[in-house]
């Protein structure tokens, strides 16, 4: 209909301005539309009012491009900002103590770092880490490398720049499939010794050393043996794993200690790549390596059932007669020596007599030992010693006065620790 009025309304006026005398035609016309007057006043009306204010095109424009932009920050910015604000609980790596050092200082100052990285690693998952440059990352990671329950065999990672800059991390995993269920065994198996161990440093350390002599072995395998896991539930590890598995150990029963890393040298003076542990003990440091006091297949042989502790609790002085760490200067000149094996159990000899090598090995004869082992306090009385007894012959002095008659004995000397071992046959 508003069409129809529009060209009615238009030829009306034409036909007035070709024909002012065709008034008949404009009265028809006239009458045609009389009924439409109301409209024709509205749209005469609307014609001549102003028109109305052009739209504000410009401020719509800028509010859709500025909700946009918040959309698409928000898409590039929330992971990071997600990171940020879940929260990551405190990573505890090592034990603190008060004489030992810290080897996770790099962790210590980046928390959230670190706490990301050991939450990917303990879950076996890919890490991303933001506000952290590729330095940071690999300091951080060289320490949490050092945990026993972190088993990852390399990583990778890769920087991205921009605006939301950050840096994605893949590992490499020891125990690919089931490394978590792995990590909760170890970890019952651990609190079932300990819930049997002793409660004091001394004897705890004691009973967790010599549970490991009698349950692992040095194998090198095809499969991965530097774990924890390796030694303790497999029983089959080499120096590293077995470092760990003490470590792991005594930090669980609340004894703080560290692995340090270095080379020793061998019987026939070549050097090689080892780990050992340092723990405190009572307030003081004490250096160990339950890698060497494992027995082989021939030594357990000749000796079923005995246990060796020449390199338990050691000063640093005596463990650096054929160690040395990697940094020197980061371990302790601990000069501690209450807790030693030999001294703690009284299996000492300050002087090169026979007296003093029999006060040395009574207990252990009263208890009915397969050996009889002393430290001598200084290489000199070990020297003396050795004269005494095999080059002087007065080994038999010695158990004449435990009260017994032996007919024949073997022994052993270990010259870096000045210790002598006698085997007799009873």
């Amino acid at each position: 209909m508003g069409s129809i009025i529009a060209e009615t309304f238009c030829d009306f006026h034409r036909s007035r301005q070709k024909n002012a005398d065709n008034l008949s035609t404009i009265h028809v016309r006239g009458d045609l539309m009389s009924d439409n007057d109301h409209i024709d006043a509205q749209w005469l009306r609307a014609a001549q009012s102003p028109p109305p204010p052009p739209r504000r095109r410009g401020f719509g424009c800028a509010l859709s491009l500025l909700v946009l932009i918040l959309v698409l920050a928000g898409v590039l910015f929330y992971p990071r900002v997600q990171a940020l604000l879940t929260p990551v609980p405190t990573v505890q790596i090592q034990m603190e103590s008060s004489v030992l050092p810290d080897t996770a200082p790099n962790c210590a100052a980046n928390p959230r770092v670190a706490a990301v990285l050991h939450a990917a690693m303990r879950g076996q998952t890919d890490a991303v880490v933001y506000d952290c440059d590729a330095g940071t990352l690999e300091a951080c990671m060289a320490e949490l490398l050092d945990d026993p329950e972190l088993w990852v065999r390399s990583y990778r990672y890769t920087v991205h720049g921009g605006l939301n800059a950050h840096i994605t991390v893949t590992f490499d995993w020891v125990y690919p499939d089931d490394g978590p269920a792995r990590r909760e065994e170890l970890a019952r198996t651990a609190d079932g010794l300990l819930a049997a161990a002793p409660a004091e440093d001394y004897p705890r350390a004691l009973y967790l050393y010599d549970w490991l002599l009698e349950h692992v072995r040095y194998v090198p395998r095809e499969t991965y043996d530097q774990t924890a896991y390796a030694a303790v539930c497999e029983g089959e590890a080499v120096c590293g794993g077995i470092s760990d598995a003490y470590v792991y150990l005594l930090e669980r029963g609340g004894i703080p200690a560290r692995v340090v890393t270095g080379t020793s040298l061998s019987a026939d003076g070549t050097a090689d790549s080892h780990a050992w542990v340092a723990a405190e003990l009572d307030g003081a440091v004490y250096y160990f390596d339950p890698t060497w006091d494992l027995q082989d297949d021939e030594s357990e042989a000749a000796l079923p059932g005995y246990l060796s502790h020449t390199w338990f609790a050691l000063t640093a002085e005596r463990m650096a007669v054929r160690h040395t760490a990697e940094d020197p200067t980061l371990w302790p000149d601990s000069r501690a020596n209450a807790d030693n094996y030999y001294v703690r159990n009284g299996y000492t000899a300050a002087e090169a007599s026979v007296a003093a090598a029999a006060a040395a090995v009574r207990s252990q004869w009263d208890d009915g030992r397969a050996v009889l082992e002393f430290r001598c306090e200084t290489p000199e009385v070990y020297a003396g010693m050795q004269s005494l007894l095999f080059d002087r012959d007065r080994l038999w002095d010695v158990y004449r006065a435990l009260g017994s008659y032996v007919p024949s004995s073997a022994y052993q000397c270990v010259d870096d620790q000045q210790i002598i071992r006698l085997i007799p046959t009873r």
